[in-house]
Parts: C-alpha cells; sequence; structure tokens
C-alpha cells in the first residue's frame, strides 16, 4: 500500500515539475556555485530538472503586502536572493519582540527541545 501512495505522489508531483536548466539565472547560478564551492554541475542538473513550484508560499510572500510591495520585490528579483525577499518581507524589529516573547513564554518547552534536538531555540522559534 505505501508503495502504490509513493508511486501515485512520485507521478502525481511530476505532473506539475518544472525544467528550470535552460533558464539564463539558474545557469549563472549553477557556474556560480561550481566556481565558488566546487559543486558538480550533474548534482546541480538534477536538482533544477524537476523543480515542483508551490504556488501558496510564494503568493503568500509576494502578495502579504500588497501589489506595490509583489511589483517591487518581482522588480528586484534578479537582483536579490530569496533570503533577501524573505527578510525584507517577514524580519522586522516587530516579528523578532514578538519572537523573544514567545521564547519566554514557552521558555522550558523550548529548553527541551533545544537539549533533545540540539537546535538553538531561536531557530525553532523562527520557524514556528
Amino acid at each position: 500500500m505505501k508503495i502504490v501512495i509513493i508511486l501515485i505522489f512520485v507521478f502525481y508531483s511530476s505532473l506539475f515539475a518544472k525544467d528550470f536548466r535552460s533558464n539564463k539565472l539558474t545557469k549563472k547560478f549553477i557556474a556560480r556555485m561550481v566556481k565558488e564551492y566546487n559543486i558538480k554541475p550533474v548534482f546541480l542538473d538534477g536538482l533544477f530538472q524537476n523543480v515542483d513550484i508551490q504556488e501558496f508560499p510564494l503568493r503568500l510572500m509576494l502578495h502579504s503586502r500588497g501589489k506595490n510591495r509583489s511589483k517591487k520585490l518581482k522588480k528586484l528579483y534578479p537582483l536579490y536572493g530569496a533570503w533577501d525577499r524573505y527578510k525584507a518581507l517577514k524580519v522586522t524589529p516587530l516579528r523578532a519582540k514578538e519572537g523573544a516573547a514567545f521564547i519566554r513564554q514557552y521558555k522550558t518547552a523550548f529548553e527541551k527541545a533545544e537539549k533533545k534536538f540540539g537546535v538553538p531555540k531561536e531557530y525553532i522559534a523562527a520557524i514556528i
């Protein structure tokens, strides 16, 4: 039964996968990774061959600040990477303050998780 479910999932996701290997920006990225970090091009080609685009997170990031914000981000896209776009939208002094309060509120749970998994509580809170 598990095998059937996995096969259905793989088949279904491959219907919507996109090959980004011929994309100009992807080619530049691959060349940079090969040059700067000595990553094998075959490995990177494999990653970009069947990209499953997740529309919901993209829409959420691009539209969370209104139309002007999404237009600005789309313009800047070739200049800045994903972290820069994410940081501009989500990393703010208010969210940092709320995150610190959240960690204080659930201090015991965060300390247990940090000890058990070896992941700093700040990382866990940021993901949540």
